[in-house]
């Protein structure tokens, strides 16, 4: 059977690559077809009137104008449908204060000095007048009495500024305010104690609000049982898709010993909670009326689960497809495993066209995919007698197929390889069914204290050896390779190396080794171009991190940081803005130095570091590849007495200091003023204020983004 034999049996793939076209093209330029629904509608009537041609000669003839057809038909609905959900987000005028009515859509995330709040709102008031409005926001409660007591589905009155949520700007820092975008979240607030008032509870979505409470209910089981702390958190996640108390360094070696997937419900344990139902309802196999309720039931408790564990991505793509699955057997249909993918996929997007730019979405069908093409295939490789050897097997062919389709991706986003993968999997997703069934059998015993007691103690002692193992494994050497850069092109460079040969040894066909060995060509000239780039950059950056003065000085792959905090809070409070860039750049031994100490504190192997770069640092001046930068965070300046004018390419205001623009122009000649973000509003204002009014170049970090520069 030739490629386009097999791609004929799979036709929703080859329909949904023309939405997901039309989703992203929309998304990136955000065309503006004011008669897209016209042309639906009238391309469907063209395409209904051909179908219904008698002349069958000339329907084969054209058969090629029908596949156009639908093609533009469903590059046009994703264009329509992107515009749609863009029309969900908030665009009520909250650019004033004024009451504003809400209503809590998710289960309340308990912070140190606050409480995060998804909201819906529902009315704001403007100038005396309520409008009632649509649209998601973010809000944080000051933490109190009132507000600890707030659950889903409860109604809330404030008195506050729904601001829109920006960004800060720096380069190739993660998109805060896009995630956000495509969850239609465009607004957040904060509201203080005294503006906050509780309206009615148990408001909204019922299914949604008592699969909430229902939740809460089996989580308050686990601390019933004294499953607690990490234990709790690990599996709350794992099994209700509770997240919420995850603490990093959990998350951290999760990921970094590659078993980050079984913390998010998804096909994992969609399939587990499948395999269950259709076990424990297998008696309903007898008769066609009894398949049929048998199959219902099974798509009823799917859905329920599903709507427990919060609706995300995964969760709902792998109930669709076991729903579709579940309906093929009672229909005792073969169905095709490819476009019951596509076919949930197509579902998904058309309820939200953003879910394509979410990275779980992305993971989780690529994923499936990969193991549903690859699993066979590589399993075929080995045959073994032994029962334990074969188990053994499989879990590796699994993991393997599952790796092999989603590494690049996942490079892409995390820069980072779990080297222990397979012994990883072999562990975790064992460990991951036993955790389910123990789970739901303390949920059915819960009610009956001896039994539920012994579940719970070995239900707790699994956790705690799940969580063991995988921190054996995070700690082992090179269970990670880190800092791993790669870009969108050679993303697509290393899935097109996969495919074509994967190709070639299906089809035997010398072309498509050809053609991988031109893929990996391109990879190796992507990468060629990118170091010869980074060996020749020399440029300047200023942060936005709020509060804080951070400049980054670069020179090829050397990297010079200033901050105003020492080496360990930098680790802490600064390395998240910064890190996806100086991958991206190729930046290696970085020297962090604390701009809050005097020259004397430089230890002497920085200065001779930074001599060795062509960098001049003294007393807060900088002389770096022929440009002179001046860094203002005390008020010696203001009094002090200069003969003659110094010039200056860049001068940086920090730290609030006490100096106007008159005084600053009184001593420097300076082409460039840049106020970092450790400065306050007031101040902000007062300094732009007074360079427009000098008319000097200036710059606010704060309210632009990060300041670049290229230095050549």
């Amino acid at each position: 059977m030739s490629l386009q034999d097999d791609f004929h049996q799979i036709p929703l793939v080859r329909l949904i690559i023309p939405l997901i076209i039309g989703i992203i093209f929309q998304i990136q330029f955000s065309f503006n077809c004011r008669h897209c629904f016209y042309l639906i509608i009238s391309l469907s009537i063209l395409y209904l009137v051909l179908i219904n041609v008698k002349k069958i000669n000339l329907k084969y003839n054209i058969r090629w104008v029908f596949g156009i057809i639908i093609w533009i038909v469903l590059f046009l609905v994703g264009l329509e449908i992107v515009k749609l959900q863009n029309k969900k987000l908030l665009t009520a005028n909250t650019d004033d204060t004024g009451l504003i009515i809400a209503t809590a859509i998710k289960q309340p995330i308990e912070k140190p000095k606050s409480i995060k709040l998804i909201v819906d709102v529902n009315s704001v008031r403007n100038k005396n007048v309520w409008i009632n409005t649509k649209g998601k926001a973010i809000v944080y409660l000051q933490k109190d009495s009132l507000s600890q007591k707030i659950n889903i589905g409860d109604q809330i009155m404030f008195n506050t500024i729904l601001s829109d949520i920006k960004n800060q700007g720096n380069p190739d820092e993660f998109d805060y305010r896009k995630y956000l975008a495509f969850h239609l979240i465009s607004r957040q607030a904060y509201i203080k104690s005294d503006n906050l008032k509780l309206l009615t509870k148990d408001k909204g979505n019922t299914v949604v609000l008592y699969a909430g409470k229902l939740r809460k209910y089996l989580l308050s089981i686990y601390k019933k049982y004294d499953i607690k702390d990490k234990d709790f958190s690990v599996l709350s996640a794992l099994t209700l898709g509770y997240k919420d108390k995850l603490d990093q360094q959990t998350k951290k070696a999760y990921s970094s010993s590659g078993a980050m997937h079984i913390l998010a419900v998804s096909g994992l344990h969609v399939g587990i909670i499948y395999v269950i139902l259709n076990h424990l309802l297998s008696f309903f196999n007898k008769k066609s009326i009894l398949i049929i309720i048998k199959t219902i039931l099974i798509i009823i408790i799917l859905w329920s689960y599903a709507f427990l564990t919060g609706l995300s991505p995964s969760v709902m793509r792998s109930t669709i497809m076991f729903s579709f699955v579940a309906t093929g057997g009672t229909l005792k249909r073969p169905t095709n495993i490819y476009n019951t993918i596509a076919a949930s996929a197509f579902l998904l997007l058309i309820i939200n066209p953003f879910f394509i730019f979410d990275v779980g979405f992305q993971l989780s069908y690529l994923a499936v995919t990969g193991i549903v093409f690859f699993y066979n295939r590589i399993y075929s490789i080995f045959e073994f007698k032994n029962w334990f050897a074969d188990k053994i097997w499989s879990l590796t062919a699994v993991s393997i197929a599952a790796q092999l389709s989603t590494f690049p991706i996942a490079l892409f986003y995390f820069h980072k390889f779990p080297n222990y993968f397979l012994i990883t999997n072999m562990i975790v997703i064992p460990f991951a069914t036993i955790l389910i069934y123990l789970a739901i059998l303390l949920f059915i015993f819960s009610f009956f204290n001896p039994i539920a007691l012994i579940i719970a103690k070995v239900l707790s002692f699994s956790v705690k050896v799940l969580n063991y193992s995988v921190n054996f494994i995070e700690r082992l050497p090179y269970s990670t390779t880190e800092n791993i850069y790669i870009d969108d092109y050679q993303v697509i460079t290393l899935y097109a190396l996969i495919i074509l040969m994967t190709l070639f040894f299906i089809y035997h066909k010398v072309r498509y080794f050809q053609f991988a060995l031109a893929s990996v060509i391109v990879f190796l000239s992507i990468n060629i171009y990118q170091s010869y780039n980074q060996n020749n950059q020399k440029k300047f950056i200023v942060y936005n991190i709020r509060n804080i003065s951070a400049y980054n000085f670069i020179k090829g792959n050397k990297n010079m940081f200033f901050a105003n905090i020492d080496k360990n809070s930098y680790e802490s409070k600064i390395k998240y803005q910064v890190k996806n860039n100086w991958l991206k750049l190729g930046l290696k031994n970085e020297s962090v130095i604390n701009i809050n100490n005097s020259d004397q504190d430089l230890s002497n192997d920085k200065f001779e570091y930074l001599k060795h770069n062509n960098f001049f640092y003294k007393n807060k001046f900088i002389d770096f590849m022929g440009k002179r930068f001046l860094i203002v965070n005390q008020n010696i300046y203001k009094s002090a007495e200069i003969n003659k004018k110094i010039d200056l390419d860049y001068l940086i205001l920090s730290n609030n200091v006490n100096l106007s623009i008159n005084d600053i122009i009184s001593k420097f000649n300076v082409k460039q003023i840049i106020i970092d973000s450790s400065n306050s509003v007031w101040k902000n204002e007062i300094w732009e204020k007074d360079c427009n009014l000098y008319n000097i170049k200036c710059y606010s970090v704060a309210n632009l983004g990060a300041y670049q520069a290229n230095l050549l």
